[in-house]
């Protein structure tokens, strides 16, 4: 999909408008000196005037600097090096999961507790497949009590057992999630991924089920970046995934002589420390290099996926994101791209139910209709890439 840059929405930024200031300022600042410094050429005061018209050309190299190249090029060219800054990326990324992790959880609130056994009465997609509603009794510092309820008659059991959990997040600063995610990001390799990688759910698993997945995975080197953060959804086919999967990496290794690294959840996430490691989720996929997006069928339906999205279009220019993002259909008959456009937050949902009512409360935040509306804008931005165009596609890292 390509869209004409007249046809595109108008941004104005903040910082934007600052710098266009501040350039304006300088520019009359150097024009004033360098005329000051012909006064003193002409009433012969040769000392003045060599310092007078030196610091006016100094003033006016900005000026020069737009004048050559276009302010449009100028402005791109310093946000791909912010964007780049994996430091201020993760910053960013934990700015979101510090919004996230503040919602309180209060007495009288529904609460899910999971029991992963999916019932066979209801559908996978059903909450009630492997969750048991509850409702919070009460609320401490750092843990809070719920009851089952009872789902034929809605109201929590006066004789049920009263069961403690841990209050999400734990109300933790940005930095304090930053550190926790610093510490707990990790990333497998290409050659390390076995064949059946995309197969079964994670959501659905027992955590001594995929345990020993996450040996797998490694530590990053120092001042090492990730190079995919894999963003699907579970519920697509799982051969077409990995055969997807095995293009990029090919194509990868043919233009940079080694395999990529990736971020996927099933093998980076400690599944002892589930809730800490998704609380931090927004600084994993700020931390790599780019997304993968692996879109079939139910993609624009899972609400993590989209808000994955989400994560890493809120603070970049659209252009950069859209740069950063490789997107890949798994039906070449249809067209990812339609999915995204025509996203509705109100046909997606989260296999966590806490999860979902947690980004739900962040989305009404900015109202559903704008958060429908930024998701299809940003599709607008997306090109979808072709197996055989994914060597182009990667020269982004060149």
């Amino acid at each position: 999909v390509s869209t004409s840059r007249s046809s595109r929405e108008v941004e104005v930024f903040p910082t934007l408008l600052f710098y266009e200031s501040l350039g304006s300022t300088l520019t009359f600042l150097g024009i004033a000196t360098v005329l000051v410094s012909l006064m003193y050429l002409i009433s012969l005061h040769d000392d003045l005037w060599w310092w007078t018209s030196f610091h006016g050309a100094i003033l006016l190299i900005p000026s020069i600097i737009l004048a050559t190249f276009g302010s449009h090029s100028v402005s791109n060219f310093l946000a791909k090096r912010f964007d780049r800054d994996s430091q201020r990326s993760e910053r960013d990324g934990a700015f979101i999961a510090e919004v996230l992790s503040s919602l309180p959880v209060q007495v009288g609130q529904k609460w899910w507790v999971h029991h992963g056994q999916n019932d066979p009465r209801y559908e996978a997609t059903n909450p009630l497949c492997n969750w048991q509603p509850h409702v919070v009794v009460a609320v401490e510092r750092e843990t809070f009590a719920v009851k089952p309820v009872s789902v034929e008659r809605r109201r929590a059991s006066q004789s049920a057992q009263v069961t403690w959990l841990p209050v999400p997040g734990s109300g933790m600063t940005a930095s304090q999630l930053l550190a926790l995610a610093r510490r707990s990001l990790r990333c497998i390799e290409w050659t390390k991924l076995p064949a059946e990688v995309m197969h079964g759910s994670v959501c659905g698993s027992a955590a001594a089920d995929i345990s020993h997945l996450y040996s797998l995975s490694r530590a990053l080197l120092p001042g090492e970046p990730i190079d995919f953060f894999l963003s699907h959804s579970w519920y697509d086919d799982g051969d077409v995934k990995m055969q997807r999967l095995r293009s990029i990496a090919e194509s990868f290794h043919k233009r940079h002589g080694r395999y990529p690294t990736f971020w996927i959840d099933k093998f980076c996430i400690d599944q002892t420390r589930i809730s800490d490691c998704l609380s931090v989720l927004p600084v994993y996929v700020m931390a790599c290099s780019k997304m993968l997006v692996l879109c079939g069928e139910t993609y624009p339906r899972r609400l993590w996926c989209v808000w994955e999205l989400c994560v890493l279009f809120a603070f970049a220019r659209k252009e950069n994101a859209a740069k950063r993002t490789l997107l890949v259909s798994l039906d070449p008959q249809s067209d990812a791209l339609q999915f995204l456009a025509t996203f509705d937050v109100a046909s997606a949902h989260c296999y966590d139910p806490n999860a979902e009512r947690r980004l739900l409360v962040a989305i009404e935040a900015v109202s559903k209709s704008k958060f429908n509306w930024q998701i299809r804008s940003w599709a607008a931005m997306l090109s979808v890439s072709r197996p055989g165009e994914f060597s182009e596609q990667l020269a982004w890292y060149s």
